[in-house]
């Protein structure tokens, strides 16, 4: 099996989760837990559909009693789903473990990623193992902020290894960086492509959602409207763009998006809990 680069799926997929994690005993399926205090009500999105000329997609977010993420479930433009990501907690409320399943059931299993934390509560790798493919990230920080995840592929099939180098201004990535191992006799790790974003000032829901990954359109503070591609020698290569309109709150409620390849409007729904 072939694997896919986090470089050629980091702006249009959810996997690859950059994601709180632990490192005690996860065997059991804990869903939340710690603490009796009443936790106050928050909007969070619920669904997000994707409309587009060729095909539409659904998202739909269940949460536990936590207010915490427990469920996505990816429906075609049947309605009829096709991928469910369900989302294992410890008791301090950090994500231990995501698996993937093929069928609404959850009867098969398509992917296992599990998590380990530092002291600090982030994330230090992840290993996700797909088929027998497995892909193993590191994380490093630079005051509590994702700094390089360097990308492991192993295990049925191999491939070269990656790193993506991020820079932040506040709490939105503006800058991220993909290097591939040096091939001209050095060592190392060279430039292959860097990606600028730019922001609005509203409510990124996936942030709230407090899942983010490896991607700046979901674990950034703020949604992103610009994504700027150039190659190493600093030429421009593409645009993708998102132009928001109507809000609940500060969420926006609908996206129009063009990625040069693809158009299409995402419609996002939301609700207290």
């Amino acid at each position: 099996m072939k694997k896919v680069s986090i470089f050629m799926s980091i702006l249009i997929s959810f996997g690859m989760l950059m994601t709180y994690s632990c490192t005690k005993d996860d065997s059991g399926d804990d869903d939340g837990g710690g603490g009796s205090d009443p936790i106050p009500e928050k909007i969070r999105i619920t669904n997000r559909n994707d409309l587009q000329s060729i095909d539409s997609t659904l998202v739909a977010y269940e949460y536990n009693d936590k207010k915490l993420v427990g469920k996505e479930v990816w429906k075609d433009k049947n309605k009829v789903a096709f991928k469910v990501l369900k989302y294992e907690y410890n008791t301090s409320d950090k994500l231990i473990r995501s698996k993937e399943y093929q069928d609404a059931a959850m009867t098969i299993v398509a992917a296992n990623t599990t998590y380990t934390l530092n002291a600090s509560g982030l994330p230090t790798k992840s290993v996700n193992d797909r088929a027998g493919n497995i892909t193993t990230i590191t994380y490093t920080y630079n005051s509590g902020r994702l700094a390089k995840a360097h990308i492991e592929y192993t295990g049925a099939s191999s491939a070269d290894p990656e790193e993506l180098e991020f820079v932040w201004t506040g709490d939105n990535v503006s800058k991220i960086t993909y290097k591939v191992p040096d091939t001209t006799g050095g060592s190392g790790f060279v430039v292959k492509k860097y990606e600028e974003m730019e922001f609005d000032a509203k409510s990124n829901p996936y942030f709230e959602m407090g899942i983010p990954s490896l991607d700046p359109v979901f674990m950034s503070k703020n949604n992103v409207t610009k994504v700027k591609e150039y190659d190493a020698n600093n030429v421009f290569q593409h645009l993708t763009s998102y132009n928001y309109s109507k809000y609940e709150g500060d969420f926006p409620k609908m996206a129009m998006y063009d990625l040069g390849y693809r158009q299409g409007v995402y419609e996002y729904k939301y609700k207290k809990i």
